[in-house]
């Protein structure tokens, strides 16, 4: 009888545990009874992540996915369905549905993204959707890894069409090591630290100081423009940049946030004579050609036609060093007061008669852009500037003073800050995007495209934004406007982060199908793919491109036919 007992007791355990382990499978694998009040019961329905059929397709097209328990919550017979159907959260029509299938039709406005099932509150996702259109990414192209942080700018290089340098705010480049510059073919492969067009190994430094940088990650490139001999005129946020390097090890020259290079990136130098120092015996040292610069960061740079520099940014301080009270371990500095714009010869010497000397501009510069006539525009959160009003942008003359013209023109401006301006020079016309409603008293939700003399250029007309704003735009040399930001819907569609809209602002699906963006872009520039198709070169500060992982840097195909 003992016996019996124990058998019968260690049965009971048994079964006790193997209804503990189904109840926990249970709780796992599906959607049960919540144990809390207000719980909801279990639907019975999912929507498989298998591959649909097809598994991409255009507007128009049926498309089959998996799925179990519809019939349950459906009548195909009389097609009345009590779920709905969403890709990219834009709903579309079910055509019909079995127990394990689901056959819906693609919309004829939609993007790319998620699918899912609603019913009754409830939300069943499935797997992401490809929508066909006249977009699509090159997957052949190189940097497969990407780039570890911001892309805030690029120069093509003057010899070698669609190879570009890239410069900003990043440490590596497919994994390898790269300080904020780099260098890559016309099919994405990045060159060697030492190359032909490349000969640098560790461009900048780590620098320290009352007023200099001290961290490594506060090192920026800005901008980087051509002279017509092939030097490179370099600026941003760094005060040293290398002069001689071996495999271990670098020295660096220093510099005021702004250099001249050569054509393969080595600095521009000159031996001058020092002062000797701490019983050193050494009295020349190799300095940069160009002497000149700023004690504050420099937004943008450019090489006028005449081959002068001009500075922009947040800038009150202009510097330049005096080698005949200098040593071979220390700069003197003579120290000027300016604002905002400068401009410099090619030396380096200040130019006085840019802006007649006047050391007041505007405050909270954000961007700028030099035209085909050497006229100089600036964007910001100033509302005046060399005390004349000017809402966020002001033009100034090739003399430096504001341009009464194009000011007119401009009418009352923003009447919010202007963050970018991209300006194209073939069309010679601008957008600019910020935190606007109108510009010169005309409806636009912080985007408007620019003539050249500074009026609206009244055909682009941005639709209904929802969810979000526009943190960048690019006019494209076939009119077209690349826009992306923090939006979910255009025009009513959902359309998540990223677009390529019409001359009039209008969004036509055929250029419109990538899923989900997430970032901030700085630059999309025209080029060819590697199969020598058009393509758009995205770089910026973006994590996601279609929905997929894309570390700051993306090259898509664009059929414009």
């Amino acid at each position: 009888m003992k016996t019996h007992n124990i058998h019968k007791l260690l049965l009971g355990l048994i079964c006790f545990s193997a209804c503990c382990l189904v109840a926990c499978d249970a709780e796992i694998e599906t959607i049960g009874e919540d144990p809390y009040q207000g719980g909801r019961e279990p639907l019975g329905i999912a929507l498989s992540n298998r591959t649909p059929s097809p598994e991409a397709a255009y507007p128009g097209d049926e498309v089959t996915f998996h799925a179990k328990g519809l019939l349950a919550w459906a009548e195909p017979e009389q097609n009345q369905y009590d779920f709905e159907f969403f890709i990219a959260d834009e709903k579309v029509e079910i055509k019909t549905a079995t127990d394990s299938t689901i056959t819906i039709i693609i919309p004829q406005n939609v993007s790319s993204g998620i699918t899912h099932i609603l019913l009754q509150g409830q939300v069943f996702y499935g797997p992401n959707f490809s929508v066909l259109g006249n977009v699509r990414k090159d997957r052949e192209w190189g940097l497969k890894s990407g780039v570890n942080g911001a892309i805030l700018n690029f120069l093509e290089h003057n010899t070698q069409a669609r190879s570009y340098y890239l410069l900003g705010g990043f440490s590596t480049v497919e994994e390898q090591p790269r300080t904020q510059l780099a260098y890559v073919s016309n099919r994405g492969v990045l060159a060697n630290q030492v190359s032909t067009y490349y000969n640098v190994r560790r461009p900048l430094r780590l620098a320290v100081g009352t007023g200099g940088i001290f961290d490594r990650n506060q090192e920026t490139l800005s901008a980087m423009s051509y002279f017509s001999d092939g030097q490179i005129l370099l600026s941003g946020t760094f005060n040293g940049y290398e002069v001689t390097s071996t495999d271990n090890s670098s020295t660096y020259a220093e510099v005021n946030n702004i250099t001249i290079l050569n054509n393969n990136l080595t600095l521009d130098t000159m031996v001058v004579q020092v002062v000797p120092w701490g019983g050193s015996t050494e009295t020349t040292r190799p300095v940069p050609r160009f002497n000149g610069g700023t004690l504050q960061p420099i937004i943008r740079s450019f090489v006028t036609q005449d081959g002068k520099v001009i500075a922009v940014g947040n800038i009150n301080t202009y510097a330049q060093a005096d080698y005949s009270r200098s040593t071979i371990l220390e700069n003197i500095y003579n120290y000027y007061t300016v604002a905002t714009a400068i401009r410099m010869e090619r030396n380096g010497n200040l130019d006085p008669g840019y802006r007649s000397g006047n050391p007041i501009g505007g405050a909270g510069i954000t961007d700028a852009y030099l035209d085909q006539d050497d006229r100089l525009v600036v964007v910001g959160e100033f509302t005046e500037f060399d005390g004349v009003p000017a809402n966020h942008i002001v033009r100034l003359k090739t003399d430096g003073a504001v341009d009464e013209s194009f000011m007119n023109n401009i009418g009352t401006g923003a009447n919010g800050s202007i963050n970018m301006v991209r300006y194209n020079k073939n069309l010679d016309k601008a957008v600019v995007v910020g935190k606007f409603t109108t510009f010169d008293g005309k409806p636009r939700q912080g985007i408007a495209v620019l003539n050249t003399d500074g009026s609206l250029d009244e055909t682009f007309v941005s639709r209904e934004i929802t969810g979000g704003s526009i943190n960048f735009a690019t006019i494209l040399n076939s009119g077209k406007v690349v826009i992306s930001g923090s939006f979910q819907r255009y025009d009513g569609v959902a359309r998540p982060g990223f677009l390529i809209l019409d001359e009039d602002g209008t969004s036509t699906q055929r250029f419109n199908v990538p899923g989900t963006f997430i970032g901030q872009l700085y630059q999309a520039v025209e080029t060819q793919t590697t199969t020598g198709s058009n393509g758009l070169l995205l770089m910026g500060n973006f994590s996601r491109f279609n929905g997929e992982p894309a570390n700051n840097v993306v090259m898509i195909e664009v059929d414009f036919d």
